[in-house]
């Protein structure tokens, strides 16, 4: 199978298409992610040129990308429910400013959580802020989709995080985020994998 360019019509947004289920391999699936436009870059490159540490709160806690918008994982999210998790973030702002690394910024935001407002809303909003700080993710955090694709290799889904060491050598590749990106994004496509 030929690899994604990242340019043609195969790839839209952080999905390749040209990825057919059953008639790939992981070296593939990584050359595909790696080769298509991923709005993670781009909206955490924003985040981490935003001037005022305040704004960056409320635009992670809002899952507000570079492009105004709602990021499409917190979509389903009431407003109601964004705007109480941002009251709550604004008001911890100092400690989460403090968080010596990712871990305590997650851990922040995991205390603060507000009904409705979910692990991966935590996570997210945890790698936005992380962004601007320079503390991104040493560990591969598992949650959802990207639990399942941890599974789907073979590895302990049941845990917090995992080390990039754990996986395997193709995705070691990818930095700690964009290994939890590619589990979400290919998790349908690692269980083929699995069943080959």
């Amino acid at each position: 199978m030929k690899s994604c360019d990242g340019k043609s019509p195969c790839c839209t947004g952080s999905v390749c298409l040209n990825v057919v289920r059953g008639q790939h391999t992981l070296k593939t699936l990584v050359e595909c992610y790696r080769s298509a436009p991923h709005s993670i870059h781009t909206d955490l490159k924003w985040y981490s040129s935003t001037n005022d540490f305040s704004t960056v709160v409320t635009n992670a806690a809002l899952a507000i990308t570079c492009e105004g918008k709602n990021h499409p994982h917190q979509q389903l999210i009431p407003p109601a429910v964004l705007e109480a998790m941002k009251r709550k973030l604004l008001l911890c702002i100092k400690g989460i400013l403090n968080a010596r690394d990712f871990d305590a910024i997650l851990s922040l935001i995991e205390g603060c959580k507000v009904k409705g407002f979910g692990k991966l809303a935590c996570y997210d909003t945890a790698l936005r802020i992380a962004a601007y700080l320079k503390r991104m993710p040493t560990q591969v955090y598992l949650h959802a989709g990207t639990r399942e694709g941890s599974r789907a290799l073979g590895l302990s889904g049941n845990v917090r995080s995992l080390e990039p060491s754990q996986f395997p050598q193709e995705l070691q590749t990818l930095k700690p985020y964009e290994i939890e990106d590619f589990l979400c994004i290919f998790e349908p496509n690692l269980r083929d994998l699995k069943d080959a």
